[in-house]
This record gives structure tokens, sequence and C-alpha cells, in this order.
């Protein structure tokens, strides 16, 4: 009897060679080898210093960074009550409290979600009494508008998936409430990914693109940047990572035991972020197409993927019948934020937008339900030709350069992290080099299509569902094997005196850098005037006040004094020769007029009287700036 062969592709089949594998098998003689040829083979002989320099550069990067943003406001970004950060925490205290099961109704009301509820209650003003009358809690009714979202958000579904939450829960309980933990295990976490993209490019594409790509990711800004947020963009894209590579060893040796993990890693990553349910599609469809000659043993290594999906959401399903919603049901957002996201004035560039003009009416008619909003939503268009240059907006937003901020401001972080500043890697590089890598790398789909699945998908979901950059930062590690392959290919080509390839390669990487870099619009500012009120307000105002109220005024002066290091250079060129030209400045002009005039007050109660007056000088200029 045939011995049956545990490479993917069933008996015979040869075992995959990736690219390096390959190259060495035809490599030239060494009097021949190009700087490319070289490289390669250098960095292939010394792969295990190559991983403890990726290690140690990541820790040192993120210690640094842990430390510089620990001594200010940027630790504490997710008290401000109109954030996620600020949900994911209320949310993790209630679990840790003893709400194990979320049993309690728990949305947001936001700003914004007030204003929809006040628009939607001009259009059916019977709502508000209606929605309190059905009130049946034990406490006073909370107002309508929180009553009218708990209604569209399904309730007691989850508000979104509910692993994070309840990984803050776990250390809220264990450790307390200090954001600081959570801070080192996304850390952890991220410096994990690096790692999965150095394996996965060397797999797929040898080691000068694997150094290239682990270069990129732990150069990068953003990717450091998102690690000290009270989001869970730091895990999603290493999860992603972690889900190709664990489905390349599953095709390595297709055993029942290997697809049973990657079904267990998917349950995982499907309650952290749901999206990833599509590239769970893909991989059981590729996996039903590859053995559907073997159909028993398809239908066993089918059957332990989703088994082990299962598995893990069986608690979020257990407890969803416990609470009467849908037993799948892991998010309660994917109806509304299509409809921000695709609202005819909502601008593709912008990040989240609410359209006040035509969201109450498609909730109006659609009650919260996802098919329904859909189709308002499309119907809210005269023409449906113009719905088409939304998606094709929305994907060009994907690739610009521009860090659009929502929750928090990478640039603004920047002030405060001086290795963000010095960290070259952002999306201004990497879009043009991973363009053109997706479509170099598009001749190896075959070896490497789960890595080409999560980015494909990825994609597909921000198209529909919008973009901003919290929202693609999960795009960043897989991006940056693309963009090192593209590197590594013009190497190539130089070294070959292939210089015609060469010159239209980089040629390419100009045209489409000159699409993916594209200026801002006039008069928008990389750092908006909330971005600054923000911190201020929900850290150096509570110190100054506990100082302050302690009785300790010089303290209360020298946090003021510290916290104007800060005040933005626009602001301080403001005065009799610069007035306030955009309604940013004029709001940060107002704003910090009456930091100043608090200053002026702390100066004259220690005594400082002379310069006490030249800040209510000041305060007076800044007034007038704004004024006129």
């Amino acid at each position: 009897m045939t011995r049956r062969s545990k490479t993917e592709g069933g008996p015979g089949h040869a075992p995959r060679r990736s690219l390096s594998a390959a190259r060495s098998a035809d490599a030239p003689a060494a009097s021949s080898r190009t700087f490319a040829d070289r490289a390669e083979a250098f960095l292939t002989d010394r792969r295990r210093t190559v991983i403890l320099a990726l290690i140690v550069l990541s820790a040192v990067l993120r210690v640094t960074y842990f430390f510089q943003l620990s001594a200010g406001p940027c630790l504490y970004q997710h008290r401000w009550k109109q954030t996620d950060m600020n949900f994911f925490d209320l949310w993790a205290q209630r679990i840790a409290a003893g709400d194990l099961l979320t049993t309690e109704v728990l949305h947001p009301t936001h700003d914004w979600h007030k204003l929809i509820a006040d628009e939607y209650f001009k259009i059916r003003p019977d709502q508000p009494a209606l929605l309190l009358s059905q009130w049946q809690g034990p406490d006073a009714a909370p107002p309508a508008a929180t009553l009218l979202w708990n209604r569209w958000f399904g309730r007691k579904t989850f508000h979104q998936e509910p692993l994070y939450p309840y990984m803050l829960a776990t250390f809220y309980k264990v450790l307390g409430h200090e954001v600081r933990w959570v801070f080192l295990w996304q850390m952890l976490v991220s410096m994990g990914g690096n790692l999965l993209v150095y394996f996965l490019a060397r797999r797929y594409f040898g080691d000068l693109v694997a150094v290239l790509a682990a270069a990129l990711v732990v150069l990068c800004g953003p990717l450091l940047y998102y690690d000290m947020l009270l989001l869970r963009e730091s895990m999603i894209g290493p999860a992603g990572l972690l889900l190709v590579y664990l489905t390349e060893r599953a095709r390595d040796r297709s055993t029942t035991r290997r697809w049973l993990l990657l079904g267990l890693a998917f349950g995982f990553a499907i309650l952290l972020k749901s999206y990833l349910l599509l590239m769970l599609a893909v991989v059981l469809g590729f996996l039903v197409t590859n053995q559907r000659r073997t159909p028993r043993l398809m239908a066993t290594r089918a059957g332990a993927l989703v088994a082990g999906v299962l598995v893990v959401l069986s608690p979020a399903i257990v407890r969803n019948v416990a609470v009467g919603v849908g037993p799948f049901s892991l998010s309660s957002v994917g109806p509304i934020t299509f409809v921000c996201n695709n609202t005819p004035d909502c601008p593709a560039d912008l990040g989240f937008f609410v359209s006040d003009r035509y969201i109450p009416g498609i909730m109006a008619k659609a009650e919260g339900r996802l098919l329904p909003c859909v189709l308002e939503t499309l119907k809210t268009y005269d023409n449906p030709f113009r719905y088409v240059g939304k998606p094709a907006a929305t994907f060009a937003a994907i690739w610009r350069w521009y860090e659009t901020p929502n929750n928090a401001n990478f640039y603004y972080y920047r002030l405060h992290a001086g290795i963000l500043r010095y960290l070259p890697v952002t999306f201004w590089l990497i879009s043009p080099l991973a363009f053109v890598g997706l479509l170099l790398g598009a001749r190896h789909v075959g070896r490497c299509w789960p890595l080409y699945a999560l980015v494909g998908t990825t994609i597909i979901v921000l198209v529909v569902f919008g973009v901003f950059s919290r929202l693609r930062a999960p795009l960043l590690a897989p991006l940056a094997i693309f963009a090192a392959l593209t590197v590594a290919q013009s190497v190539r080509w130089a070294g070959q005196r292939r210089f015609l390839h060469a010159a239209g390669l980089l040629a390419l990487i100009a045209a489409v850098g000159l699409w993916t870099g594209r200026p801002l619009s006039k008069g928008r500012q990389m750092i908006r005037a909330f971005d600054y009120i923000t911190p201020y307000s929900v850290y150096w105002t509570a110190k100054i006040n506990d100082a302050a109220g302690a009785g300790n005024h010089a303290q209360a002066v020298a946090l003021m004094e510290q916290s104007l290091r800060f005040e933005p250079d626009s602001v301080k060129r403001l005065g009799p020769l610069r007035h306030a030209g955009t309604v940013d400045e004029m709001e940060l002009a107002v704003f910090y007029a009456r930091v100043h005039k608090a200053y002026g007050q702390g100066l004259r109660q220690v005594g400082r009287s002379e310069e006490s007056q030249a800040q209510m000088r000041r305060v007076e200029e800044l007034t007038a700036a704004a004024a006129r």
C-alpha cells in the first residue's frame, strides 16, 4: 500500500520551495553573483543573529517609547469619554466588578449619538415618550437618546467584539486598574508580530526580503504608536499574521491536528475582530477545493477547522443565548458604521463622519438592522453611478500617507514621544512600495495566497466600512512584506544590469508615490484643535486643579509651565500682527487665552507679579487674535 505524502497536493507531489530555495538551486558561480545574491547568502547564514537583533531592537524602541509617553498626557487619553478607549475601559471595569456575562445593556452615548437621536426625534416625535414608558429598570430611566441607541444596537448584544475588553478586565482584576500593564502586554504582542513578518517574508521571498520587511516594521512609527493606546489595533495586526503563519503550517503538513489548531486561532481572532471571518472563508474554500479529490480527508480537516472556531466561540454563543440575543452576535456597530461611511456627503479621506442630514432618516426606516441600513443608505443616491465613486475614493484613502486621527492623533503623540518623530517609516514610505510589491508578487500568488487573502479581505472591509488611521493599522505589517519585495527586486535588477527594468520599477514607484503622497486640502491641519484641547482637559487641568485645591499654588504654577511647553506654534505666532486665519486657530486661541489667564492668576498668587502681568497681556493678544 502506497503511503500518502503529507505535503499539500497529494501523492507524489514534491514539497513546495520558497523563492530563496529556488534561487539557491540555480545560484550562479561565486564570481558572477550580484550584491543581492551575496546579501541573501550572508543573511541566510546568520539567521539567529538577525532574529536576536530584531528582538533587541524591537524591545529597546518600545522601552524608550513607554518611558517617553509615561511622562505626559498621552497615557491618559482613555479618560476622554467620547472615545472607544473610554468605553473599552468602562466595559472592562464592569466585567472585573462581577458582570462576567455583560448582562447589563452597555453601549456608549457619545455626543454624535445624541445629535442623531435629537434629529431622529424630530422625525418621530412620539418616540421619546414611548421609549421612556417601556423602561423597566430598577433605577430612573436614562435619557431617551440612550434608550434609542440601545434599541438600535440590539440591547444586550455586545457593542463590539468581546475579546479585548475581557482581556482588559483580566488585567484589571489581577493587577489593578492600571493601563500600563495593558500597554506592556500590547508591546509584547507587537514584538511577536515583528517576528512573524520576518518568518513569513523569509518563507515567501527569501532572507533579503525578510530582513528588509523586518526593518520596515521595527522602524514604523504608526505601529509603535498603537502599542500605547487602549485599542485593539496593536493586536489585530499580529493576529492576522499568526493566521497566515498557521495556515502555512497546515499547508506544509496537512494533518487534522494542524487544521484544528488553525481553527482555534481563527476563533480567538474573530472574537478580537469579526471581519477575520472573511479570511476564514477563504481558507476554508481553499481547503475544500484543494482536497476535493479525497473527500473523506477533506471533510475531516474542514471539520477540524470549523470545530476549532466553534470551540473558542462557544462561551460567547452560550452567553448570547443566556441573555436572549442572536447566538453569533459579536458586534452591534456594523450597520451604523456602514451608514456613516456611505452617505453621499461623507468625505472619503476625512475619517469618521456623521451626517445629520441623512443618518436620522436612514435609521428611522432601518431601525439599526444591517440589510435595511445598507438599502436605505444606497437609496440616498439619486444616481447609482454616483455611489461607484464612493468605494473608489475610500480605496484611494487607504493608501494615502496621512494618518487620519480617530480617538487619538499620531502627530500629536509625536510631540510627546521623540522616538515617534525619528522613526522613518510611515505609510508615506510603505504605500507606494507595497502597492508595487503586490503587483510584483502576483506571479507567486499560488505560493503566498494566505498573505494576499489577509491583505485583500482587510481592504474589502475598509472600502465598505470606512478608513482612518486605526482601522488600516493592521495592514501595515503585511504590506511591509510587499514593500520589502519591491526594494529587493530593484536591487536585484540593478545588480543584474537590467537597468531598464530597474528604471521602470522606480518610475512606477514614483508615479504611485505622487498618488499616495498628495497633500492635504488647503486649511486642513495635521493636528486639529481638539487634539490639543482634549489631552489638556483630561490630564493637565485635573492635575492643576488638584494642586490648587490642596493649596499648593507653586506646584500648580509649575504644572502650567510644563503644560505650555506643548502650546502649538500656530498659537505662539498669534498676536497684534497675526490673527487667527482658520476655525482651528480661533478655537486654540480662545482655549489658550484661558490657559494663560489661569497661569497669570497662579503667578500672582505665588508673588511673581511682573510675570503675571505679562501673561495677562498675552491673554488680551490671544482674545483679540481670535475675534478678528
